[in-house]
């Protein structure tokens, strides 16, 4: 038996591969495919007249079967797990409507679920195993003869995947992996899932709790263990919350054969009030409320202050940060942290790895690990099994011949025995108990951010009482909103406040309920018994006048960069920012009763001529005696931003036409910024006649169709970005691996941050505003 391998879309996703095994006994090979992600190159990686055998699709988000409609004929089936199976026809049905993808009825009849070992061909046989990451999620364990049934080797492919629950369904199992030849490790990694997510569904449950109506927003087969993992907080904490989850997400769960007393799947609605309501989390996609249920939805809550939009972002866009409701976003990818890569490649132990899921192969990233690694950047056929020998990688310092005895054999070989055939590899099937440590939540920091709730309506539950005994390393987020009246300040929130002090973060007033708008019972209580003196509440009103910031505006320019990159799913460094990936989810459904209203659509129109941002008016303070700034007052006036690479282009343009000496891309940023907020506050239209979206609609419908086949690009705006901002670096001489740089505007944030939050705004982050800024700054003849 011979074994080789071709990354089949190292271009695209590069999660997807061939396996190819060449018996002696058979003219044909036996090829299977693993994933059909983004720019498939079967005509590369097939020889003349071969097909393909069998596709094991390892779970269901697009960037892993997006190129299945090429794979498929009469003879191809497509493997996947019975719970994938369930939901594949809803999800191709979405995908179809909503993406571009190309999948017809044959598709989904040639998908055939598998749970036991299932053979292909007389010498190749394969078992799917356990792969957290999404509720249904597999990899995959091979088994082959390598010399006529006297060995047996082993290659287990991980696809996507973590070590914890995925709603209910069970992680990577590595007790079970103990001697494998070939490790096919996906290296997708986030450093931050577990924090994000449980301080997401903590702020989703708080606000619900105190009466606020809750939308939760996010995509697909996440709505399903998003929808789960509520349900089993509710019951956890005993919160008099309900959760309704909507659109696709309802349909998925109600495939998937879940069921919670406080979860209600609507799949349609007609009307609004059938999807929302107080005390009530609502789950509807996409991620991003800008279209479909989600946007429907939030248009109707964006300029209620007593509302909450909770963002779960996936799929690597913006979010959303405008309106008078409450607004959070949490970047929220299934994937391990970096060290479990090293812990499933300790315990299979193999002796060959190949490095999956990163745009153009990871380099020597991975060179360290203890075995052979491949990682090449082409779609090449690479020999791992010839000649009853393992191969070392054509790159290796032996030049590709056989390695030594002593490293080419596993442990199964040197002992004779096969070290599967005894073990009973676990089962696919979804856990009849809830539990959540096992699911990647963090309860103590869950019941923190409950314990937040005084800040609405005073500390009422158990939960909140419990907390001043628990850890105080998390915080639920700052609202985005100047409507909600809580405090802004960095203190701990979960002091103990045994001795009766008030607790800084408590509000001055009811924010939701029968009492909205009236004092805090809390704060009557200790006016009238003397905790609280004239002084501190002078402090809480002038906290709670101050404009609130979003968390992710306040953290370092490192991570801020996270999800920067296009290429937002595919890791090329260690680093914890490169680690935090972003995954490719499918929308979420549009029902004929959405359609047909007519929705105030977030995406508001320009600001128009006689218009100015919103500003809070302050109490002056006289001038300082000195004009000298101080340091922590410069470091007030400045904030970082990532630049895409149009508008690095376009500065490197404008100051190779300078000739005003030495300047800096930052320098261009800045004075394009501080004139652009200029105008914006003299009301001056200052947007650029003819933008980056300005093509016809027949050229933007054929770009559309093309964007629409590639996880690369969210929409066709962000394509056209991309595209023109790399045409015209190499017209300006811009190294690509300059192309997104992250650099210092030197203006007021505050200043840039209230043309954001303006309702009628069409910028909605800082990087759209300085974005804008220099393409208004290069169409004008300065």
């Amino acid at each position: 038996m011979n074994l080789s391998y071709h990354h089949a879309n190292p271009r695209g996703g590069n999660e997807s591969f061939l396996l190819r095994f060449q018996s002696a006994n058979t003219d044909s090979p036996t090829t299977i495919l693993v994933d059909a992600g983004t720019e498939l190159e079967l005509d590369r990686i097939l020889n003349p007249g071969e097909t393909i055998d069998a596709v094991c699709l390892t779970h269901a988000h697009s960037d892993h079967y997006q190129s299945l409609n090429q794979c498929v004929d009469p003879d191809t089936s497509v493997y996947t797990s019975p719970a994938t199976a369930k939901i594949i026809g809803d999800v191709f049905d979405i995908a179809t409507q909503q993406t571009g993808v190309e999948a017809d009825d044959s598709m989904v009849a040639a998908i055939e679920p598998v749970d036991e070992w299932t053979s292909i061909g007389a010498e190749v046989a394969f078992h799917p195993v356990p792969a957290g990451h999404v509720p249904g999620a597999v990899g995959y364990l091979f088994r082959f003869e390598k010399d006529q049934g006297v060995d047996t080797g082993y290659i287990l492919a991980t696809g996507d995947f973590t070590l914890t629950r995925a709603g209910g369904y069970p992680g990577l199992p590595l007790e079970s992996i103990q001697d494998v030849d070939v490790l096919f490790l996906t290296v997708a990694t986030s450093s931050n899932f577990s924090s994000e997510l449980s301080e997401g569904l903590g702020i989703a449950l708080q606000q619900a709790h105190s009466g606020m109506q809750t939308l939760v927003t996010t995509s697909g087969i996440v709505g399903v263990h998003v929808a789960y993992l509520l349900g089993a907080l509710i019951e956890r904490f005993e919160l008099g919350v309900r959760v309704r989850v909507v659109g696709q997400a309802a349909k998925l769960y109600e495939r998937l054969g879940y069921e919670a007393d406080t979860v209600q799947p609507v799949p349609e609605f007609s009307h609004t009030d059938e999807a929302l309501g107080r005390g009530i989390i609502t789950i509807a996609g996409p991620d991003v409320p800008s279209e479909r249920s989600s946007g429907r939805l939030y248009g109707v809550l964006r300029d209620q202050p007593d509302a909450c939009v909770v963002q779960l972002i996936g799929s690597g866009q913006s979010p959303i940060r405008s309106g008078q409701c409450t607004v959070h976003d949490f970047r929220i990818v299934n994937h391990p942290e970096y060290d479990a890569l090293e812990s499933v490649h300790e315990s299979a132990n193999p002796q060959h790895t190949v490095i999956t899921h990163t745009h153009r192969g990871a380099g020597n990233q991975f060179n360290y690990l203890d075995s052979n690694v491949w990682s090449p950047s082409d779609a090449g056929e690479y020999t791992l099994y010839a000649n009853g020998q393992w191969r070392a990688p054509p790159w290796a310092p032996n030049g590709g011949r056989t390695p030594t005895q002593a490293t080419t054999q596993s442990v199964g070989a040197l002992t004779e025995t096969d070290l599967f055939s005894d073990i009973d590899l676990p089962d696919l099937s979804r856990s009849p108990t809830v539990d959540l440590p096992a699911e990647g939540i963090d309860i103590e920091h869950v019941k923190q951010v409950l314990a937040q709730e005084t800040a609405y309506t005073g500390p009422t539950t158990t939960e909140a009482s419990d907390s001043d005994t628990g850890s105080s390393t998390a915080t639920a987020r700052k609202s985005d909103s100047p409507s909600m009246t809580t405090s802004d300040d960095d203190q701990d929130d979960t002091k103990s406040d045994s001795q009766g002090s008030p607790a800084e973060s408590v509000g001055l007033v009811r924010t939701t309920g029968a009492s909205f708008n009236q004092l805090d019972d809390w704060v009557v209580s200790a006016i009238q018994s003397g905790e609280l003196s004239k002084g501190d509440l002078k402090e809480i009103v002038r906290r709670s006048q101050q404009p609130a910031t979003s968390a992710d505006e306040t953290e370092s320019p490192d991570d801020e960069n996270t999800d920067s990159a296009g290429d937002a799913d595919h890791n090329t460094s260690q680093s914890d920012s490169a680690r935090s990936t972003a995954e490719s989810d499918d929308s979420d459904a549009t029902t004929p009763a959405d359609s047909d209203e007519d929705v105030d659509s977030p995406d508001a129109p320009s600001v128009s001529s006689d218009s100015k941002p919103e500003t809070e008016t302050t109490e002056t303070q006289p001038a300082p005696e000195s004009p000298t700034t101080s340091p922590d007052q410069e470091d007030n006036q400045r904030f970082p931003v990532v630049l895409d690479p149009l508008t690095t282009s376009l500065a490197t343009h404008l100051i190779a036409e300078t000739d005003e000496g030495p300047m800096t891309i930052a320098d261009v940023a800045t004075d394009a910024t501080t004139a652009y907020l200029g105008d914006r506050l003299r009301g001056i239209e200052t947007e650029p006649e003819t933008s980056v979206s300005s093509h016809s609609s027949i050229v933007d419908q054929a770009l559309a169709s093309v964007v629409a086949d590639s996880d690369e690009f969210t929409d066709l705006d962000s394509f056209k970005t991309t595209a023109y901002g790399e045409l015209l670096g190499d017209l300006v001489g811009l190294d690509k691996d300059n192309q997104t740089p992250s650099v210092t505007i030197r203006v007021d944030p505050a200043l840039v941050d209230a043309v954001t939050e303006h309702p009628a705004s069409p910028t909605q982050s800082r990087d759209d505003v300085v974005a804008t800024a220099v393409l208004c700054y290069a169409g004008t003849d300065t």
